[in-house]
């Protein structure tokens, strides 16, 4: 009885120490996923910004001026669009780590019946006497 029980508590163990793994492995790659598209917006706003300072040094005369609006306008509108699409792209990350979650869980319930599950302990022969 004793051997049960301590088999029992390791796999317990090593089964919480497999799915907190899993888990860490799950957030990580969330993690590096939205990193990386922060990354990308950040990128294109220094790219925006430093375009338009370009374009604005490069104003000489009154039609100059309205070039640096229509090309300002134009470069908002795009990085505009650009957002749109990286919240698409969030909320389709965000699903797929939604789903990688909701299995993890399942499996974790899964492996945590299967250990705490009392199996009936086999039956002793009975002497002849």
């Amino acid at each position: 009885m004793q051997q049960q029980f301590i088999d029992a508590i390791t796999k317990i163990n090593q089964v919480s120490i497999d799915t907190t793994k899993e888990l860490i492995e799950l957030n990580t790659r969330a993690f590096e996923k939205f990193s990386q598209k922060q990354v990308e917006l950040v990128t294109e706003a220094i790219e925006v910004g430093q375009k338009q300072i370009k374009t604005a040094s490069e104003i000489k005369n009154v039609q100059d001026i309205s070039a640096f609006i229509s090309t300002q306008t134009a470069d908002v509108k795009a990085y505009g669009e650009k957002i749109q699409a990286s919240v698409q792209d969030s909320m389709n990350m965000l699903s797929e780590s939604s789903e990688e979650l909701n299995a993890w869980m399942k499996k974790g319930m899964d492996a945590a019946t299967e250990v705490t599950t009392v199996k009936p302990a086999p039956a002793k022969a009975k002497k002849a006497a």
